[in-house]
């Protein structure tokens, strides 16, 4: 199997399990992680602190957006740059105004930029992960690009039927420094090059 059908049948495969979840469970479980999120000693010295708006089905992250608003960190998410026709993390205060983006993912409707150099931590959404920190995403590349342009301790998110055994790597594929999951705190074996 080709790397892009290998990548879509995991894509398919934990598509129909989220499909599943009860939001009950989804819940409970996203308060887990982000407590376990919380406790990071990266996520301590941290003072901007990239994050996704989560659907549905994803670890839900209004939890650790609250917590930083709540201890002065800054706060930014994925916001569409119709300029660029590609994502770039915008800044988002308590109480700012939120509107459907180009991929139907909220963001701020006043999208005020964030330097990637500037992100000191960031969370990232996956479909799958695996314990290299490889991360399969939705297959645009929008996450890698954004992660490549920075230098963010880079944590994946994810219930614990996301973590495979292997994660196919492509070359634009950006790897994890760390993963959590509702079971787990997993320090992936990253090239260091590729944490600074």
């Amino acid at each position: 199997m080709n790397l892009p059908d290998e990548k879509q049948a995991i894509r398919n495969l934990i598509r129909a399990r989220r499909r599943e979840l009860e939001p009950a469970w989804v819940r409970r479980n996203s308060a887990v992680i982000i407590e376990r999120v919380r406790s990071l000693p990266e996520f301590a010295a941290a003072r901007c602190v990239g994050c996704y708006m989560a659907l549905p089905r994803e670890v839900q992250t209004t939890e650790l957006l609250v917590h930083c608003w709540d201890t002065g960190r800054q706060v930014c998410v994925p916001a569409f740059d119709t300029a660029q026709a590609a994502y770039g993390m915008a800044l988002v205060e308590r109480g700012a105004e939120m509107v459907p983006g180009a991929s139907g993912i909220m963001e701020p409707r006043v999208a005020r930029r964030v330097e990637p150099a500037d992100i000191d931590f960031i969370v990232v959404p996956g479909l799958a992960f695996d314990r290299a920190g490889v991360r399969l995403g939705q297959g645009g590349g929008h996450y890698d690009r954004l992660l490549a342009a920075g230098r963010a301790f880079k944590v994946g998110i994810a219930f614990e039927f996301q973590i495979m055994d292997r994660v196919p790597r492509g070359e634009q594929d950006v790897p994890m420094n760390l993963l959590v999951t509702e079971r787990d705190v997993l320090r992936c074996a990253v090239n260091r090059d590729e944490t600074t």
